[in-house]
């Protein structure tokens, strides 16, 4: 009687079978699905933030010019605008 050494796999000799190269396979593509849905979902994410800040410039923008409009900026003892203090009216 023989006995039949089974050395087993190694990287150099992998044992495998179909079932595990498939098995690889599919991993492979839920992985790269998941990377495609998670940029789509950070593209969205920064659509949105951009389009909030944008928003905002603009409501600001028409907030100071219509205080500058007003005279009111003579109450105030000095205001920031664009990053230079701007001295009362």
């Amino acid at each position: 009687m023989t006995s039949s050494t089974n050395v087993g796999s190694t990287a150099a000799r992998p044992d495998l079978d179909w079932s595990q190269v498939r098995e690889t396979i599919l991993m492979l593509n839920l992985a790269l699905a998941q990377l495609e849905i998670a940029m789509h979902d950070s593209s969205g994410s920064v659509e949105v933030l951009s389009r909030s800040f944008t928003g905002m410039s603009g409501r600001l923008n028409g907030i100071l010019e219509a205080v500058g409009r007003s005279n009111l900026l003579r109450y105030v003892p000095s205001l920031l605008i664009a990053g230079k203090p701007r001295a009362a009216i």
